[in-house]
C-alpha cells in the first residue's frame, strides 16, 4: 500500500533532471497547491534590501544577490549548510544565473557589466560591457546568454564568450509600445529547451513569448487576451516541467499559474501588500528548488520567502468521514466548516442532495437570497461553491461512514460574494480595490462600473491611473532623487555619484582627464577608468615598466648620449677654430693648408717634359783637332 502511494506522488508530480539546464523544471499536477503561508528563508541581515533576484540550481544551491554589500550570498543544500559571500567586480547585483559548468553570471544594475565568476577560479571577469540598466540575466542550452535593458525596451543576446562581440537583438526593436515587435521596460525573461524566449514586459502588464529566430512575439498573459485576471507590472516569469508558466505579479504582490487558459492564484493572493506570512509586497523574482517548493525575492519585505508545496494536493479523491445526516444543527455547522478547512482551493467535490440541505441550514440565510448574476468574479479571486445548483452523490467507505469525494467548485453567481459556500458579502471597492495609485473608492449606484474613484493631488482619470506629477518613480534613474520645483510643474534630478544628465541617465567617462602612458588606452567604468597597456607596461597608468624594457631604455640612452657628445666635440672643434682665426688671427693650420694648397695646384698643373725629335738631320762634321 505504501509503494503505492509512493508511486502515485511520484507520477503526481516528478522533477525533471535533465542534463541540459541547470535550473529544476518541476511537475505538478494541476491541482497543485502550496502552503498559503510561507516560511522566511532569509531577512535583511543577510540579503540586504529590495532584493532583486533568486537562483536555485540541480543542487538545491541558492544564490540571492546583495545590493548592499555588492555580493553574492550562497547556501548549500536547501540552506542546510551554512552560508557564505562571493565578492568581485561588483556593483549593485541585480540578477543571477548559474550554468551546468558551475560558472555564474551577475548582471550589475549600476556598473552595467555582466560580470563572470568560474567555478575553481578565485577571481572574477567583466564579460558583457553594455550601457544602461541590466535587469535580467539567462543563459540558455546553446550557452547563449540573454540580458534585458529595460531603457532602450530590447532583450539582447550573444554567446556567453566576447564583450559584445556578436550580439544581436533577441526581441524589441528600441522603442517603447504595444505592438508585436515592441517592449516597454522588459524585466525578467525565460528561454525554455526549445529557444523560446518569455519576456515580463513591465509596463504592458504582458508576457510576451518570442519563438527563436522570431521578431515578432505572442501575447501570453496580458490585456489582448481575453482573461478577467489581469496583470499588474509583471516582473518575474519561469516555466515548469510542463511547460507552465508561473508569473511574478509584481504591483499585485502575488505569484499566479497559468495552466492552458486558467490563470490561478499561487501565492500572495490577497492581492494586497504586507509583511505577514501570507502577503508579499512587490515580489520580484521566483525559483523552484528540486522538490517544487518555491522561492520568492519580497523586494520591500527585505526578504526571501519559501512555499512550501503541498505534496497530497495531487492526490486523485480528498475522503472525510461524516457523522450520520441526522446528525444537529450544531455538528453540521462543525461538519461544513471542517469541510471547508480541509478542501483545497482548486480541489473538485461533489456533495450528496442530502448533505446539501445541511450545508445550506448551517450558513447564513443571505445564501437562499442571492440571485444568479451574469458578473462572474475574475480568475485568481477565491474559487468558491454555490451550494444551490451543485450536484450531490455520495460515497461509501468500508467503515461504514459516508465520505465526501473531490470536485471542482463552479464560481459564486452574485459579485460581491466570497467564501467557499458564497456566504460572505464584499463590496466590489473591497474586493477589487480599482482605483490606481491610492485613489478612494466610493460605491456609485448612478455610475457605469457600480463605483467612483477620488484620486490623491496630480493623478486623475476613471481609475486614477494617469500621474501627472513632475517627480514620478522612474523619472529620475540609477538611483537619483527628484526634486519638484516650488510650482511641483517641473523637476530637478539630483544624481548619484558616477551618473550625469537630465534624467541620470548618463554615465560620467572618467577617461576625460585622465592620462594613460606609454600608449595605454583608457576604457571607463562604473565612477572610476582603467588603463589596458600596451606590451610590457602595466601600472595604474601604464607606468611601470618591465625588466626587458628598462635594459632596453639604459641601451638606448646610452648610444643616444655618446652619439650626441660626439656630435657636441665635432661642433665646438670647428668653431673654436673658427674663432681663433678670425677673432685673434691665429690660425694653428696655416702652413698645412697652404701645404695642401700647392699639392693640389702641383697635381693641376704637373710640368710637361717635351723631347725634340730631329728629322734628316745634317750631317756630323767631326773637326779633329792636330797639335801645332
Amino acid at each position: 500500500m505504501i509503494l503505492e502511494i509512493c508511486v502515485l506522488l511520484s507520477i503526481a508530480w516528478t522533477t525533471v533532471q535533465t542534463t541540459t539546464v541547470s535550473y529544476n523544471l518541476p511537475k505538478f499536477c494541476s491541482r497543485a497547491l502550496w502552503n498559503a503561508n510561507a516560511t522566511t528563508f532569509a531577512t535583511e541581515n543577510k540579503i540586504g534590501k529590495d532584493p532583486h533576484s533568486i537562483f536555485v540550481d540541480k543542487n538545491n544551491n541558492i544564490y540571492v544577490p546583495n545590493r548592499s554589500s555588492n555580493k553574492i550570498v550562497l547556501w548549500h543544500n536547501n540552506g542546510k549548510t551554512e552560508y557564505k559571500t562571493i565578492a568581485g567586480n561588483l556593483v549593485s547585483p541585480q540578477s543571477v544565473f548559474v550554468t551546468l559548468s558551475g560558472d555564474m553570471y551577475v548582471a550589475n544594475v549600476q556598473s552595467s557589466w555582466i560580470t563572470k565568476f568560474t567555478l575553481n577560479e578565485t577571481r572574477s571577469t567583466l564579460t558583457i560591457n553594455k550601457m544602461g540598466n541590466c535587469l535580467c540575466v539567462f543563459v540558455d542550452v546553446n550557452s547563449t546568454i540573454y540580458y534585458s535593458f529595460w531603457e532602450v525596451h530590447k532583450i539582447f543576446k550573444q554567446p556567453v564568450s566576447g564583450t559584445t562581440v556578436g550580439e544581436t537583438t533577441a526581441a524589441g526593436n528600441g522603442s517603447a509600445g504595444k505592438a508585436n515587435n515592441q517592449l516597454n521596460q522588459p524585466f525578467g525573461l525565460f528561454v525554455d529547451v526549445d529557444l523560446g524566449l518569455y519576456v515580463a514586459d513591465f509596463k504592458n502588464n504582458r508576457i510576451q513569448h518570442f519563438r527563436s529566430g522570431q521578431v515578432n512575439g505572442t501575447t501570453v498573459v496580458g490585456d489582448e487576451v481575453s482573461f478577467s485576471a489581469k496583470l499588474n507590472h509583471p516582473t518575474g516569469v519561469v516555466l515548469d516541467g510542463e511547460k507552465n508558466l508561473f508569473i511574478v505579479d509584481c504591483y499585485n504582490h502575488r505569484i499566479v499559474r497559468l495552466i492552458s487558459s486558467d490563470l490561478r492564484c499561487v501565492a500572495g493572493c490577497s492581492q494586497s501588500s504586507g509583511s505577514d506570512l501570507s502577503r508579499l509586497n512587490e515580489p520580484i523574482s521566483l525559483s523552484f528548488d528540486s522538490y517544487g517548493n518555491i522561492y520568492v525575492a519580497d523586494k520591500f519585505n527585505n526578504r526571501i520567502q519559501k512555499f512550501v508545496f503541498i505534496t497530497n494536493s495531487c492526490n486523485e479523491t480528498t475522503t472525510t468521514s461524516l457523522p450520520p445526516l441526522t446528525a444537529s444543527s450544531e455538528n453540521r455547522a462543525t461538519i461544513s466548516k471542517n469541510l471547508i478547512q480541509s478542501m483545497p482551493i482548486s480541489t473538485a467535490i461533489d456533495i450528496t442532495t442530502a448533505h446539501r440541505e445541511n450545508l445550506i441550514a448551517t450558513t447564513s440565510p443571505i445564501l437562499r437570497n442571492n440571485k444568479p448574476s451574469s458578473r462572474i468574479p475574475p480568475i485568481g479571486t477565491t474559487t468558491v461553491v454555490d451550494i444551490a445548483t451543485t450536484e450531490v452523490k455520495r460515497s461509501t467507505t468500508t467503515s461504514g461512514t459516508t465520505a465526501i469525494q473531490s470536485f471542482v467548485a463552479p464560481n459564486c453567481y452574485n459579485y460581491t460574494s466570497t467564501g467557499v459556500l458564497c456566504s460572505q458579502l464584499e463590496s466590489i471597492c473591497k474586493l477589487a480595490s480599482p482605483c490606481h495609485n491610492n485613489g478612494s473608492c466610493t460605491l456609485n449606484s448612478s455610475a457605469s462600473r457600480g463605483y467612483s474613484c477620488s484620486c490623491l493631488p496630480y493623478f486623475n482619470g476613471t481609475l486614477c491611473q494617469y500621474d501627472h506629477r513632475p517627480c514620478k518613480p522612474n523619472t529620475c534613474w540609477n538611483n537619483g532623487t527628484c526634486v519638484p520645483d516650488k510650482s511641483n510643474t517641473t523637476f530637478e534630478c539630483r544624481c548619484a555619484v558616477g551618473w550625469d544628465g537630465k534624467h541620470c541617465e548618463t554615465k560620467i567617462n572618467y577617461c576625460w582627464n585622465a592620462t594613460c602612458l606609454n600608449k595605454g588606452v583608457c576604457f571607463p567604468l562604473f565612477m572610476n577608468y582603467k588603463c589596458e597597456c600596451v606590451g610590457d607596461y602595466s601600472g595604474r597608468h601604464c607606468e611601470i615598466s618591465s625588466r626587458r624594457m628598462i635594459i632596453h631604455k639604459i641601451i638606448s640612452k646610452t648610444v643616444s648620449y655618446v652619439a650626441i657628445l660626439v656630435l657636441i666635440v665635432t661642433v665646438m672643434f670647428f668653431i673654436i677654430m673658427d674663432i681663433l682665426k678670425y677673432c685673434f688671427g691665429i690660425d694653428p693650420i696655416h702652413e698645412e693648408r697652404e701645404r695642401l694648397r700647392r699639392e693640389k695646384r702641383m697635381k693641376k698643373h704637373k710640368p710637361i717634359i717635351q723631347r725634340p725629335v730631329y728629322v734628316n738631320p745634317p750631317p756630323v762634321v767631326i773637326i779633329q783637332e792636330t797639335t801645332l
